[in-house]
């Protein structure tokens, strides 16, 4: 599951990342983020048994919100992040990983 929380004093808002298993027990977190706002829209399984989220952050950017792409392994430790976007405002809703294993946002 995805989202953002603002429950553990990391930021105004940070990208929130939870895995459970079949029953609903956590079997990890993670928060990603910095000290402004960040948040996790969609999430996907990737076909290296790993995750990969779309969302946006105003964190790492000039205080506007861009779309923020972040790879994460099967445990939930974070491998990369990438920012895309322009002048403006730009948020990303969802994503998919291609049969070449690319990503589509």
């Amino acid at each position: 599951m995805v989202g953002f929380t603002e429950s553990f004093n990391v930021g105004l808002r940070n990208a929130y990342v939870l895995r459970i298993d079949k029953y609903g027990d956590t079997i990890w977190t993670k928060t990603i983020g910095g000290s402004l706002a960040d948040a996790a829209v969609n999430v996907q399984h990737t076909a290296d048994a790993g995750y990969i989220f779309v969302g946006y952050t105003s964190s790492f950017t000039n205080r506007k919100a861009d779309v923020y792409v972040v790879k994460l392994d099967s445990d939930g430790h974070y491998l990369w992040g990438k920012i895309y976007g322009g002048e403006g405002n730009d948020y990303g809703y969802a994503i998919k990983q291609a049969p070449n294993g690319d990503f589509i946002i």
